[in-house]
């Protein structure tokens, strides 16, 4: 089994820190940091969650009230702004203050979260956005993108991508990818880039 790694961003508001919040098997938990979860639980900061510390998960964005988009039947929080021609599929999700335009396609249980923008034609076929990441033009697949990334015109499969990378114009397959990395055109396959 491979364990599914989750990694939050924080962001520092007027009001503080905002906690980021991880749902696994129907139960969330609230964890400032690096959450991990696998079949025998979750960790915080490396530090198993007890079961006292989970609470159900109340909907799909925890306790934000959505809304049934028009097109494709999927959740939207009432906060985030996801135009008519955006295709959210019945199992994805978009949560927080995420604005998503353009010909977007949810696709398989797709999540996006936080200050998320997505635009242009692109595609999240099973994968996770988190944070202020942007997304344009691109086709992310069985991915996780968590923090300040900025994805254009490129492909991204079965990868996690963390911080304040740029790819443009690139391949990502079976990558793990964390803090400043620049990928302009490039290709990249098993690769694990820290910058």
């Amino acid at each position: 089994m491979r364990p599914i790694t989750l990694c939050l961003v924080l962001f520092m508001t007027a009001g503080g820190v905002e906690a980021g919040t991880v749902c696994h098997d129907g139960r969330c938990f609230s964890c400032e940091g690096s959450a991990t979860c696998t079949n025998a639980g979750c960790t915080c900061n490396g530090v198993p969650v007890r079961p006292g510390k989970l609470f159900p998960q109340n909907g799909p964005c925890g306790e934000e009230e959505t809304r049934v988009h028009e097109n494709g039947g999927g959740r939207v929080s009432i906060a985030a702004s996801v135009e008519s021609s955006v295709h959210v599929s019945s199992d994805s999700v978009v949560c927080g203050r995420a604005i998503v335009t353009g010909e977007t396609r949810l696709l398989n249980a797709s999540v996006v979260n936080d200050r998320v923008s997505i635009s242009g034609e692109t595609t999240l076929d099973g994968a996770v956005v988190n944070g202020s990441t942007s997304v344009a033009d691109s086709w992310i697949t069985s991915s996780t993108v968590n923090g300040n990334v900025k994805v254009s015109h490129s492909q991204i499969e079965s990868s996690t991508i963390n911080g304040d990378a740029i790819v443009e114009r690139s391949t990502v397959a079976e990558s793990v990818i964390n803090g400043n990395a620049r990928l302009i055109s490039r290709q990249i396959r098993g690769a694990v880039l820290i910058q």
